[in-house]
């Protein structure tokens, strides 16, 4: 810095000691009171840890759910294309035939389903969002080589259950 040394009745040798020994000074007087700090760390750092861990702890249990409800469901149209279920309407076959595929996670009394058929295609297409709210509760297995259309709706419970529950 040679603008800070200028020759007055000490020599440049002597300003640099004093300005070493001002910057030390500084310098301690910066870093000598660190108690507390890591204490401060922990209470900025420890909200965002826990945030993180509830994430994932939730949508690993999200995702253990909903395989499960597709196992489920894949199952249950399968005792639908069979025809061995005994069920009369939508909560006897969801009580004795989708329920027994769901494990204990599940709450087994918030899921809907309902069941209607078609004689083809086109007509499942026509369905829209809408319409496919009013087919829950229903239970119409149709004759034979009728297609059937099994719809099941199960709400995610839990912290971050909008995030799921807005992309169904």
């Amino acid at each position: 810095y040679p603008n800070l040394l200028v020759r007055t009745n000490g020599s440049i040798m002597a300003q640099l000691q004093i300005l070493k020994l001002t910057y030390q000074r500084l310098l301690e007087k910066c870093s000598a009171d660190v108690k507390g700090s890591i204490a401060i760390e922990f209470a900025l750092l420890f909200p965002v840890y826990l945030g993180m861990i509830t994430a994932i702890m939730f949508h690993f249990f999200s995702a253990l759910q909903l395989s499960s409800l597709d196992f489920a469901t894949y199952n249950a149209a399968n005792e639908l294309r069979r025809d061995t279920s005994i069920a009369n309407n939508a909560e006897d076959f969801r009580d004795s035939v989708y329920c027994s595929f769901v494990p204990a996670i599940v709450d087994c009394d918030s899921i809907e389903l309902g069941v209607v058929s078609a004689d083809n295609f086109t007509a499942i297409q026509d369905w829209r969002e809408s319409e496919r709210a009013e087919i829950l509760g229903q239970f119409c297995t149709g004759t034979a080589g009728d297609i059937v259309w099994l719809t099941v709706r199960y709400n995610l419970d839990g912290p971050f259950r909008r995030f799921y529950n807005a992309a169904n």
